[in-house]
């Protein structure tokens, strides 16, 4: 059988063609927040142009969840192959100076973002998406309609740089910027400002061959100590992959991000891997600060989701949620927006990410607030694995699935609110 995690994800159209045709929608960003929009656009007849910067497939720090949330928004839309090769999560481990906290975690699954990344991908090629990868997208200034003698200017220029070739401009009715934490795309916009939060971490991920028998399949490690937690979970292909929040000054006084790491899962009196130290090979990467939010959503014809709206530091499998939530809340208006575009759009996708998105944060946010407190982590810890029903709530808030006619409900009313 065919590994998709490591086979090449080719594009689709090259970056001579692509600047030859007029699009409806380009989506920079093929993460899970552009590629489910470009297939649901794609779906509905709608000419979809998706920009990727990097190769397919591609590594991606996560902690390569997938939570109920996210599972429940993929079969809503019949993407449940695109999870097929998952592993089943059935238990939470956190430990925090030594004290340990076992939790059950149902209707979870783990899978590593190369493979599931690329399935999306195909699934968006397969809908009629036109894939162009290596290339650099930058959104152009909106152009006045006294620049064009138009009224209401009916386009949106995006600048396209391939990999040592000269850039192309594409035009497209309407644009959806999903490239990630520091939406790169956004560069030099006026329209658009960045916050990031002064206590924010980093995050920093590897995913290892070999790890000892300790990390079970199926569970969820988390070490939590001083200047942050990490985060392990086995993979489909038995792989671990570690995803650690990292704070940078942290990071700083242990000379690396391997070595805050080792302390960390060391402090918390997990088994330390041959990989957290100084002589490993494995490849480590790093992000910008992951607590962020970005100003407004929307300009003239353009829409921005996924993690480039704002990002809060995840606990088990929020962040790809959160991705998929807005990915599915923007098609309606951005189908609306092709046909015709209306400043309101703007202030609707606000409202709409608020209630897809942005409220459903909060326990995220309370909890990142809580790991930076190692000592009360233990003293929860040894109280919640006393009286486990402690953590009912916060467990079943993160995981709370969305009823499908709830499903149904949000992309009419959006509809009815655009048009």
């Amino acid at each position: 059988m065919t590994n998709i995690a490591h086979s090449p994800l080719d594009r689709t159209i090259n970056p001579d063609a692509a600047a030859t045709k007029e699009w409806d929608v380009i989506v920079i960003g093929a993460g899970p927040a552009g590629a489910l929009a470009a297939t649901l656009l794609a779906r509905h007849g709608v000419r979809t142009l998706l920009i990727e910067r990097k190769k397919f497939p591609r590594y991606k720090v996560c902690g390569a969840c997938l939570n109920p949330v996210s599972l429940a928004i993929l079969r809503s839309v019949q993407l449940e192959h695109t999870f097929t090769s998952g592993v089943a999560l059935n238990g939470f481990h956190l430990q925090s100076r030594g004290r340990a906290l076992k939790l059950d975690l149902p209707g979870s699954l783990s899978i590593s973002r190369e493979r599931f990344d690329a399935e999306l991908v195909r699934a968006a090629i397969n809908a009629g998406v036109q894939f162009l990868s290596e290339c650099i997208a930058k959104v152009l200034p909106a152009r006045t309609a006294d620049e064009l003698n138009l009224s209401h200017p009916p386009f949106r220029d995006v600048d396209v740089k391939p990999d040592g070739a000269a850039s192309r401009v594409l035009r497209a009715s309407i644009v959806i910027a999903a490239d990630g934490l520091t939406h790169s795309c956004l560069a030099g916009l006026d329209e658009f400002s960045s916050s990031v939060k002064e206590t924010s971490r980093i995050g920093a991920g590897v995913v290892i061959p070999d790890a000892p028998s300790f990390y079970q399949a199926g569970r969820i490690y988390m070490a939590v100590g001083r200047g942050g937690y990490a985060g392990l979970v086995r993979l489909e292909d038995q792989r671990l992959n570690i995803a650690a929040a990292l704070d940078s000054g942290y990071v700083r006084d242990c000379g690396s991000l391997v070595e805050a790491a080792r302390r960390i899962v060391a402090a918390a009196g997990f088994p330390v891997l041959d990989a957290l130290s100084a002589e490993s090979t494995c490849e480590w990467h790093g992000t910008p600060a992951l607590t962020r939010s970005t100003m407004p959503l929307a300009a003239h014809r353009l829409f921005v989701v996924g993690d480039a709206a704002g990002y809060v530091e995840p606990f088990t499998g929020e962040g790809i949620a959160w991705a998929l939530a807005s990915a599915k809340s923007v098609v309606p208006l951005v189908q609306c927006a092709s046909l015709q575009w209306d400043d309101l759009l703007k202030r609707t996708w606000q409202s709409d990410w608020m209630q897809a998105v942005g409220h459903h944060q909060v326990w995220c946010r309370r909890l990142a607030t809580l790991l930076r407190y190692p000592a009360a982590v233990s003293t929860i810890t040894s109280i919640v694995s006393t009286c486990p029903w402690l953590a009912g709530p916060v467990v079943r808030s993160l995981n709370r699935v969305p009823e499908p006619a709830a499903l149904a409900l949000r992309s009419s009313t959006t509809a009815r609110k655009a048009g």
